[in-house]
Parts: C-alpha cells; structure tokens; sequence
C-alpha cells in the first residue's frame, strides 16, 4: 500500500490543501483525500491506488468522480453533474459595478477582476434618476431593463361630454447608489454575497385627475443587493416609509413596506429566455409586506384612524412574438396581484393584460392598450378599465 504521509510535502493550513508530488503538480484537497483512506491509517485504501493516481494527475476527474462511484472515469451522472456546473458559469451574473458600467456607457478597465469588485472601484456613478411604473421597479438590480414596466400617461377627450381625462400611473426617484462592495477573500464565484446597496427619495403617483380615485405617494427607498447562492442569481430587498395622500391632498396615511424580488436567469425571472417559434419571455415576481396607519382616508376605501397590515404577492410577465424579426418592438404582457390584510381580514386583487409597442429601438417608449380589473390594497377602490396609454422609463 502506499503510505499517503511519504507523499506529503507540505501543508498549508490556511486554504486546508495538502500539495502532493506528481508530474502535474496538481495538490488534492483533505476532503478529496479521505476517499481513499476510509480508515484512517494513512494508507490508501486497497483496491483504490490506481484511481488515486488518476485524481492526482487530473484536477476535472478529481473534483467530479466520487460524488457516486469512487472508480477512476466519468459516469454519466457526473458528466450531468459537470455540464450543470458549465452551465451555470453561462449565466453567471456579473457585478453590479460591471452592470451600471455597461448600462450607463461608463469605460471599465482592462484589468477588471470579476470575483474582486474592489479592483474596479472608484467609480464615477454617484447617483441615478428613475421613472418607472411602480416603486418596485425603482432598483439598481434593472435586470433586463426592457422586461419593467415604464411610467405610463393617457389622455382621453369626449366629444359629447365635453370632458377631459387625464391618467398616469408611475413612480420616479433618484438613487444614491454603493455599487463597489468587497467581497470576502474567501469568495467564489457563485457564492451569497453582498453586492449594492442604495438609498433615495422617491415619489409614486396613480389616478385620474378630477376623480375620487387618485393616490400620490412620497418617500425613502432603501435597497440591499445580494448575488448568488442555491436558489436565485440575484435578490432585491426593499425597505420604504413613506406618506400616502391623493391628488386634492385630503387623505392623511403613514406607512412602510419591505419587499423581496429575485432573479434566475435559467428560470427566466428577470432575463429573457427564447421560446420555441422564436418567441422571448421573461417573468418577474415580489414579495411585499406592508404596513399602513389610515388617519384620514380622503376618497380612499380605508375607515379613518385605522390599521392595516397587508401581505402580497405581485407578478408579471412579457412575451415577444416573433423577438428576432420585430427587433423585440411587439409585446404581450400580464399582471397579477394579491394582497391580504391580517387586521380587517380585506383581500384585494387586481389584474392588468395589455397588448404595446415599442417605439424606440432601447424599448423606452411605447404605446399600450391595458385592460385592468380588481381592487388596489393602496386605496381599497374598484377599477375596471380599459385604457390606451404612452409609456416612458429611464
């Protein structure tokens, strides 16, 4: 049998790898070594040094024979095993300091390091205006940006009635953002880290003017960026106090949400993913908890000097018909959103399908048709409409 401890020549304790002398050069770590030596006698199990010399000389065979059947080759469920690791490099997602870099036309360095966003740092990106159609889509996570919803305006004259309706619907803020983070020096690729944080006011504005129907919202929006991990690429955490009134300023309410958003490339939560016959989809989602103190309630549904602790969930998706021969301009999208208030035991549903188009090729404007049914937790109103509106989102 061959005695392991002859082979050894040095030991490093701090990145726990004991350096093996083979041609290779290659060194197996403590773990990869305990394969062999099930009994702990130093030795190389019997039967098994053949493969042990195999896993000496080759670093891929090493890392992904064993994890079933410890024999010195690939098995088929270890070449899956390795391909879903190739593929998750593919969609690895990159920095959020390389993200606003490319966004925003800033020049990034040739000597970027991918898992170190201190050697990038320095950036020039203090800030960030944003118009988008809900507070949720103010983010400095923006992945894709085409895939969120613009702050959307309609304008509608009846001839007969001689009357004017003018509607938006949006949020805008500026965004003081953190976006170079250290990572821990023991980071890797793929690993739950830290990656942006930002803070700044915002305003959010819904309604038609001249209706009971209308709700202007302003506050502090503080985010937390958190990339990689088991499950998602990326995850948006959303912490916003703010004071909610209406068009007339009659309506008094204080309030709070912390809202949860992730992202999966490979699932297609934030990034488009190709269909069959050409098609793109994307979907997003968020999970929000809320809290809002109601001391006048103006127009609004809610009972004066009232609680309200609600719970949602809000989701949306896009498709792109026939992506690659309308240069993506062409979209279907859907929403859906549901929220249960825990103190009066109120649900609240709403549900929004629209057919646009782009009219720019950065997808920043459009013209949309939007059909909108249920009951907004915002204000506790009814809304059944039907709609055509311009969006714009920067």
């Amino acid at each position: 049998m061959i005695r392991v401890t002859q082979l050894v020549l040095s030991v490093f304790s701090s990145c726990s790898m004991i350096f093996i002398s083979v041609d290779a050069g290659y060194c197996l770590t403590k773990e990869q070594l305990a394969r062999f030596d099930e009994d702990g006698d130093g030795n190389v199990d019997a039967g098994k040094e053949t493969v042990f010399f195999r896993h000496l000389a080759n670093e891929t065979l090493a890392k992904y024979d064993g994890e079933g059947n410890l024999n010195g080759k690939f098995d088929a469920d270890e070449v899956e095993r390795m391909n879903a690791d190739v593929r998750k490099v593919d969609t690895e997602p990159e920095s959020a300091d390389i993200r606003l870099r490319l966004q925003e036309g800033v020049p990034v360095p040739v000597n970027t390091v991918y898992e170190k966003v201190e050697v990038i740092s320095g950036t020039d990106i203090k800030y960030r205006f944003y118009l988008r159609q809900k507070r949720a889509d103010i983010g400095i996570s923006g992945d894709p940006l085409e895939s969120l919803d613009g702050a959307s305006f309609s304008y509608a004259e009846d001839i007969e009635s001689d009357q004017t309706a003018v509607s938006v619907e949006g949020a805008a803020g500026i965004l003081f953002r953190k976006t170079r983070v250290d990572f821990p020096d023991n980071y890797r690729p793929g690993d739950f880290a830290l990656t942006a944080y930002a803070i700044g006011p915002f305003v959010e504005a819904k309604g038609t003017i001249d209706t009971d129907d209308t709700r202007l919202t302003g506050g502090v929006i503080g985010q937390a960026e958190f990339f990689g991990g088991p499950l998602f690429d990326l995850q948006l955490l959303s912490a916003a106090p703010y004071f909610q009134t209406d068009f007339d300023g009659v309506a008094r309410i204080y309030g709070g949400a912390l809202t949860w958003q992730p992202f999966k490339s490979e699932f297609a939560l934030g990034a488009y993913r190709r269909l069959p016959g050409g098609f793109d989809f994307t979907w997003l989602f968020n999970g929000e908890a809320e809290y809002k103190y109601i001391d006048n309630p103006g127009t609004t549904g809610f009972a004066a000097n009232s609680d309200n602790f609600w719970l949602g969930l809000d989701a949306s998706a896009r498709l792109l018909p026939l992506a690659d021969q309308l240069d993506g301009r062409l979209f279907l999208a859907g929403s859906f959103a549901y929220y249960h208030d825990f103190e009066s035991k109120t649900d609240a549903a709403l549900t929004t399908a629209k057919v646009g188009y782009n009219l720019d090729k950065d997808k920043n404007t459009a013209i949309e048709f939007v059909y909108t049914n249920g009951r907004d937790h915002n204000t506790l109103k009814d809304d059944e409409s039907y709609k055509a509106t311009f969006t714009l989102k920067y």
